[in-house]
């Protein structure tokens, strides 16, 4: 249960990163793919 609780922290990290870079800059979010999936997470 434990590995499945870090997994799950890991994947969240991972969105939340590629969501704060994605707002980081316009040209950034224009070429950014994960920006779709940081999106999901507003």
């Amino acid at each position: 249960m434990e590995v499945c609780i870090s997994f799950r922290m890991l994947f969240l990290g991972f969105s939340s990163s590629f969501y704060i870079l994605g707002h980081f800059s316009v040209d950034y979010q224009k070429e950014n793919p994960f920006h779709l999936f940081g999106s999901l997470y507003s």
